[in-house]
């Protein structure tokens, strides 16, 4: 296999792919079109050819002044000892269905399938009359409260969308006058190509069900329907004009310390709703290990490792030496755990704080979540504090090594606001909290790498390596 990984490195960065594109395909390059912007997701691994693939949303601006549209391609990204694809401009306007390209330069070829394939109810959810008949019906057998509910329009806002996967509508429901006080004003509506959403529902009417649901601490979202038939789950709204993230990333960058206090307290407030949950008693879902969690991103690396060649040296024995150090510890017995908890899943309103997104509920040490948030918060302190940095680089700051341990100290501080928050009401062993963070700063190594980001490499293979250090690992 060659050693040459510059065609993974360009078709990984959007600012390249973009470029590419504008230069290559006549509708952009003649200015006919306007390509603002280029995202990539859902980088894999196709280890049959050594190929991987990604998605890449390209948003695109009317030359009419209208609203400007995003155009899902989906990427090949093909290495250099493999065949390239024999491919013939037919015309196909770009964007429309069956539009596909080749970049040799990167060696990618993109192409334009049906993304709402996958998820068959979101054209009637984002259709105003069709989603008031629906959403109708659901709050009228969700419960007796409901029963004389009537709906005079809805008003749907897509939140989240990830072409042909999932996507999240908040839907603002209206009433006639005087009636809609005893109802509520918005509703959540989330669909998936899969059956995700029957899970999570079950899950959520397990919470709902636990004493978390009257928790003085925390909010969550009461579910309402599940339909199998459209793959669409409905549940209430968890009140909240901001995410903890948000507050963080500001209070990082004031340089006055007026926001220290109320970060501190909502910090604190955070770690205890978190203890609720993993003392509200519900057993749903799979149980998942640390073991297991090693596993997956050892093989992440391993695959990436041949066209990021710097893995090597950056995680060098790393994976070896967690091994052995888990070995000597045991784990906290397994509770209910959120599994992707971070500051971007709590939102905040009136003093309380609220926790969104279960889809990767599961069964787990109280660590993994503890760990996962602690590590949330050193990335965006260590990663997400330049506000010169153009909006479209693609590279993090280069920042010295005095600049990142004043970053992480401040940021360990914060962490400790959350943790004692959280010993307040439940226990956990601190050493499982130390293996867990190593095994998340893996993760954000990996992921800076899958971005060919060499900044971001840097700063998070520093925390990783000042991690194991600090903790004689």
């Amino acid at each position: 296999m060659t050693t040459d990984t510059a065609w993974f490195e360009g078709a990984v960065r959007p600012d390249r792919v973009r470029s590419l594109l504008t230069r290559d395909v006549p509708q952009l390059a003649s200015g006919q079109l306007t390509l603002l912007g280029c995202e990539m997701s859902h980088l894999r691994s196709a280890p049959a050819d050594g190929s991987w693939t990604a998605t890449y949303l390209l948003t695109v601006a009317e030359p009419s002044g209208g609203a400007n549209r995003t155009v899902v391609a989906h990427g090949t990204l093909i290495p250099p000892e493999a065949p390239v694809p024999s491919w013939t401009d037919d015309g196909t306007a770009f964007g429309a269905d069956g539009w596909r390209c080749y970049l040799p330069e990167v060696r990618l070829e993109l192409r334009v399938e049906d993304v709402d394939a996958g998820l068959p109810s979101l054209a009637l959810l984002t259709d105003p009359t069709r989603a008031r008949i629906l959403l109708e019906g659901i709050l009228r057998n969700s419960g007796a409260e409901y029963d004389d509910l009537h709906l005079t329009a809805v008003t749907p806002e897509v939140q989240g969308f990830k072409p042909g996967l999932r996507c999240t509508v908040l839907c603002h429901l209206d009433y006639p006058a005087g009636a809609g006080h005893r109802w509520p004003a918005l509703v959540v509506a989330k669909v998936h190509h899969d059956d995700t959403g029957a899970r999570v529902h079950r899950t959520m009417q397990a919470l709902w069900s636990s004493p978390l649901s009257s928790s003085e601490q925390v909010t969550i979202a009461q579910p309402l329907a599940y339909l199998p038939d459209l793959k669409l789950m409905v549940q209430g709204w968890v009140p909240g004009s901001r995410t903890l993230k948000d507050l963080l990333h500001v209070a990082l960058l004031d340089q006055t310390g007026a926001l220290a206090a109320e970060l501190a307290t909502t910090m604190r407030r955070a770690g205890r709703g978190l203890a609720d949950l993993h003392r509200c008693g519900v057993q749903d879902g799979p149980l998942v290990t640390w073991t297991e969690e090693l596993d997956i991103l050892r093989a992440k690396r391993d695959k990436l490792a041949p066209v990021v060649p710097r893995l090597a040296s950056v995680t060098g024995s790393v994976f070896e030496r967690l091994e052995a150090a888990a070995a000597a510890t045991s784990p906290d017995p397994p509770v209910p755990v959120h599994h992707s908890f971070r500051p971007s899943e709590v939102l905040l309103a009136d003093g309380r704080v609220g926790f969104i997104d279960f889809d990767k509920a599961c069964q787990g040490e109280p660590a993994s979540d503890l760990a996962s948030f602690t590590t949330k918060v050193k990335h965006v302190g260590m990663n997400k504090l330049q506000p010169d940095q153009e909006a479209d680089a693609e590279d993090d700051a280069v920042i010295d090594d005095e600049t990142r341990l004043t970053r992480m100290s401040r940021t360990s501080s914060i962490c400790d606001d959350f943790l004692a928050g959280y010993r307040e009401r439940a226990t956990v062993s601190a050493g499982r909290i130390v293996l867990w963070e190593a095994l998340e700063l893996c993760s954000l190594v990996l992921s800076a790498a899958k971005k060919a980001n060499a900044a971001r490499i840097d700063n998070c293979a520093f925390m990783l390596h000042h991690h194991l250090q600090q903790h004689g690992l």
